[in-house]
């Protein structure tokens, strides 16, 4: 009896559709035709005898006009009989981008692309999505077992809208609100590299969960040059735009998720914005000319804080510990190489009403606002020292074992009432050590050794550090050991590690 399991199948190398192809024998599958259901076939000599046709075991016939290619050692198991006895595909997969000849496609294997989510602030280069199905395979008779537990799976559809008029646009801003919104903005922009600005934007809007969409330029203004796109995290329907400087200084805003805007002049060339953790309408704002300003309506109108700000040195308050709400944290730029912790209230930051909580200066880019947590670092003599205040109370010297003489700390994590601190030490260059605080962050163990770390584009610090959302205590770590990366989990916040 000729199995169709026996059969080689061939994948060919062409898009947009893989195409499997059958090499068997004309002659023995014309014989096979040939045969009626009902007949017994006469034993030949040497051979058993054959048993009588069934139903169930109707031959199998082959299309003649197939090609002769074949993927050596693979079964044929996806496919389905007609009732004429041919072997047809079950499924024709419609497969995107480039598969080397030959590869292999195991049984029911599941194959998923992922994204990642991009913050406000970050650009990302256009790409076109790719759309990829799920093969499901079947065996002959298979229908009678009963149907396919993968049947039932949700099918992914998909739909393309172009966004006419954007094709030369390197750069594009997405936001969709979520739960509950079929709204989903898009802001792309053509990035010149040579004069490092944004010279053309086109503002795209979907209600129908980005089915469709329509150019929203004319409600901004037809000359008027996106550049960046912010959404309030404590309500994602007021939406901030900028456009570019050197066009003109403004703000859009919208409190409808874009279905309209206003527009409102500034004096001032934004760098970045932190929104309050509470109250939606609280944005501090930061200059190109390391200026902080504050707002206290959503952008309609801003008053300076303080100047000589250093970059990413500005917190808002923690509901909680700060006594007011709108307490903000600053360090400002005194000398090289020194700066001072202020703290004021955003909406009067005047000279009376300053504290300096730190007594003395302190190293510039080391104020650290982190829940219960201030850290900041003096250096004297080319020594250098860690101070911390834990619940706002007074700033203390960080302790760590004798034995360690660090050169470089990073506070990486303060969750659960502990802090996780990333420490160069003396002997290292490449690598950190983790070590592990009481709960007022003063004195500090040896945690995990050797952490693996990196340095971003912007050269800021990355530590192979994470922390398992949802279960208290886990935490996941990069180690290498003899030149080889390997990850280390504890369960007990850090006291043990297991590879």
């Amino acid at each position: 009896r000729l199995d169709a399991a026996q059969l080689g199948a061939n994948v060919a190398g062409k898009s947009p559709g893989i195409t499997v192809a059958l090499n068997v024998n004309d002659n023995e599958v014309l014989n096979r035709l040939e045969m009626e259901e009902t007949v017994t076939s006469k034993p030949s000599s040497g051979q058993q005898e054959d048993k009588t046709l069934s139903r169930n075991e109707t031959p199998v016939g082959i299309r003649a006009n197939s090609n002769d290619v074949k993927i050596p050692h693979k079964k044929y198991e996806n496919t389905e009989e007609e009732r004429d006895g041919t072997v047809l595909m079950s499924k024709r997969f419609s497969v995107r981008g480039k598969r080397s000849v030959g590869a292999s496609y195991k049984e029911n294997g599941d194959r998923s692309t992922s994204g990642e989510a991009q913050s406000p602030e970050r650009f990302v280069d256009t790409a076109q999505g790719v759309s990829k199905s799920r093969p499901e395979y079947r065996r002959p008779g298979e229908e009678a077992r009963g149907s396919n537990p993968r049947q039932s799976e949700p099918h992914l559809d998909t739909s393309t809208f172009a966004l006419s008029g954007d094709s030369a646009h390197n750069q594009a801003m997405v936001h969709w609100s979520g739960h509950n919104s079929s709204v989903i903005l898009i802001l792309t922009k053509l990035y010149d590299f040579n004069l490092a600005a944004v010279t053309e934007s086109s503002l795209w809007r979907s209600t129908d969960y980005g089915s469709t969409y329509a150019k929203l330029n004319d409600k901004v203004g037809s000359r008027t040059v996106l550049s960046y796109l912010y959404v309030c995290p404590t309500n994602k329907q007021k939406i901030m735009m900028l456009s570019d400087p050197e066009v003109e200084s403004a703000v859009l805003i919208s409190s409808d998720e874009g279905a309209s805007f206003e527009k409102y002049p500034i004096n001032f060339n934004i760098l970045s914005l932190l929104f309050h953790p509470a109250q939606e309408n609280w944005i501090l704002a930061y200059s190109h000319d390391n200026k902080l300003y504050s707002s206290m309506d959503f952008g309609r109108k801003w008053q300076l804080v303080h100047d000589s700000v250093m970059p990413g040195r500005f917190y808002w308050a923690v509901m909680g510990l700060d006594r007011e709400s709108d307490v903000v944290h600053i360090e400002t730029h005194i000398a090289k190489g020194r700066a001072q912790y202020v703290k004021c209230r955003a909406h009067r930051c005047t000279d009376g009403n300053r504290q300096y909580i730190f007594p003395g200066h302190v190293d510039t880019n080391s104020l650290v606002v982190q829940d219960e947590y201030v850290f900041t670092q003096v250096t004297k003599s080319g020594r250098t020292s860690y101070f911390v205040s834990y619940m706002r109370e007074p700033f203390r010297q960080m302790e760590l074992p004798k034995y360690c003489l660090p050169k470089d700390m990073h506070i990486i994590s303060t969750d659960e009432k502990q802090v996780f601190a990333a420490v160069q030490e003396w002997n290292q260059n490449n690598t950190y050590s983790l070590y592990i605080s009481d709960s007022p962050g003063v004195y500090f163990i040896l945690s995990l050794e050797n952490l693996r770390t990196s340095r971003g584009s912007a050269g800021n610090l990355l530590v192979d550090f994470y922390k398992v959302e949802g279960i208290n205590g886990m935490y996941l770590a990069n180690k290498l050991v003899d030149g080889h990366i390997k990850t280390f989990i504890t369960y007990n916040k850090g006291q043990t590690w297991a590879l």
